[in-house]
């Protein structure tokens, strides 16, 4: 960050001594939309920076946005070309107002989304580095009239290192694009492209033959992300025992039926999220496996998914990161069984809310985690109702469950201050007899919820935390409530 400041004052300081330059309507609107701050005059009225050599110009502006080093073409006719020297093509993030009518949508497919893909492909024409592309990234709807393929073509003929090719779908979109990867008609010359290292693919439709080509011809890739892949059915990630595989993401593919992993012994993490209700896993040999982030579904839930595992692999989970709603979890049931992971270090629980979400069903995934040290819980609210109904919270503690004396940080997000949530911090709080840091943060949706979640939060807390004051130490905070173990600060 304090590179990046620098860089844009130097440039800065060598436009302010630039006059009477007139430049385009696109370099206009990227000065206009992202003004240089104000720095000190160069050196004795000198351009000092424009002094230093190209390569090292070109250094200084791959670390501005696009839009930012597009701008610097203004300075001098020997700026005007130095931005599409850049090592990173991080375009713009299309930006969409929020509305949905016919007339916005008609205006957004024909004018707005055309204009966006004729700046990309003028961006492309003008680039004239023949270097290594670090990073190219375009973040946009998923309609009629993209060059999905040119331009990933284009990414991987300057060996990229990153490709973030991210689309989304509009609901009431007419002119809904489908794309694929342009596999050339000779795979084998894919395998020269060793670059390679990050791919995230959102709306792009890629089927099972194509992970797999995926994985076979970039073996040097490290994170891979699907999203949103309508072709997508049965994963098969097998038999690639030189595979530099560390993170893997399938999620919102509506169609999946499975998903194996096999003998990829890099694979460090995984992401599966937002699948159908019932998809099937498989992971054999990946000694590495230690982050798990998915979402209950269901007839689908954690206690159906980890059973499938061998438990010698759910063992070595380090790190859990859940989506889930209480209403998924049949607690009642004698077919719901969690598995005790044994070696978990950090649980983050993302839980959808309403007022009358029961938390107490969410307790067996504190007590199935008996080493677990760092707990963070975020309550997503579907319905933002602060008028619920008042009650004193329900004591919930097991005595039969012995104290967690492993847990020292509990964090709590998004905290409206309904009875249930009060139970679940209650019954977190009780059972953590080594607790060394304890933060809520209020709900934030609104203003005014904002405004009686903080006090809910004090009410709730400050008498429990007042109690034992001779251990902790309030923080200086002026919305969140922040408590630390007066053993933790001395250490």
């Amino acid at each position: 960050m304090k590179k990046n400041t620098r860089t844009r004052k130097l440039i800065s300081s060598a436009m302010k001594n630039k006059k009477n330059i007139k430049p385009d309507k696109f370099q206009q609107q990227a000065v206009c939309r992202h003004p240089p701050p104000d720095p000190a005059a160069a050196i004795d009225g000198v351009d000092m920076i424009s002094q230093l050599p190209d390569d090292i110009l070109t250094s200084i502006i791959s670390r501005l946005s696009l839009t930012e080093a597009a701008a610097t073409s203004i300075l001098s006719t020997r700026w005007r070309r130095l931005w599409t020297h850049t090592t990173r093509l991080n375009f713009p993030h299309f930006e969409q107002q929020r509305g949905s009518s016919e007339k916005y949508m008609k205006y957004l497919q024909e004018i707005k989304f055309p204009n966006y893909v004729k700046f990309i492909d003028r961006v492309l024409d003008s680039y004239n580095n023949d270097g290594i592309l670090t990073e190219f990234s375009i973040h946009m709807p998923c309609l009629e009239g993209a060059n999905i393929e040119k331009w990933i073509e284009f990414a991987l003929s300057r060996k990229v290192e990153i490709i973030d090719i991210s689309m989304v779908y509009f609901i009431n979109a007419t002119k809904i694009g489908s794309y694929s990867f342009p596999w050339p008609s000779n795979t084998s010359s894919l395998q020269c492209v060793k670059s390679l290292k990050e791919l995230t693919l959102g709306a792009v439709d890629l089927d099972d033959r194509d992970i797999e080509l995926l994985i076979s011809n970039f073996i040097f890739l490290e994170r891979l992300s699907i999203l949103r892949s309508r072709k997508l059915r049965n994963v098969a990630i097998v038999g690639h025992l030189g595979l530099k595989l560390k993170h893997l993401e399938i999620s919102h593919a509506r169609n999946v039926e499975s998903i194996e992993i096999c003998d990829a012994t890099s694979l460090v993490s995984l992401r599966c999220y937002r699948l159908p209700f019932t998809y099937i896993l498989r992971l054999d040999n990946v000694p590495r496996f230690t982050e798990f982030d998915t979402s209950d579904q269901y007839r689908n839930t954690l206690a159906d998914v980890l059973p499938r595992i061998p438990s010698s692999i759910h063992d070595q989970l380090l790190q859990l990161k859940l989506t889930t709603a209480p209403e998924f979890i049949r607690a009642t049931e004698a077919d719901y069984v969690l598995p005790k992971l044994i070696n978990l270090k950090h649980l983050e629980l993302r839980v959808i809310m309403n007022i009358d979400t029961d938390t107490s069903k969410l307790f067996h995934l504190i007590e199935a985690c008996p080493l677990l040290e760092k707990l963070e819980v975020k309550f997503l609210w579907s319905m933002f109702d602060t008028e619920f109904k008042r009650r004193e919270p329900v004591e919930c503690l097991d005595e039969q469950n012995p104290a967690n004396n492993h847990l020292k940080e509990v964090t709590f997000s998004g905290y409206l201050g309904c009875p249930s949530e009060l139970e679940f911090a209650l019954y977190v709080l009780k059972r953590a007899a080594a607790l060394e840091e304890f933060i809520v943060e209020p709900c934030d949706v609104s203003r005014r919820i904002r405004g009686k979640a903080i006090s809910r939060v004090w009410d709730h807390f400050r008498p429990i935390f007042d109690e034992i004051e001779l251990l902790f130490v309030a923080q200086q905070d002026l919305h969140n409530l922040h408590y630390v173990a007066k053993s933790k600060i001395s250490a």
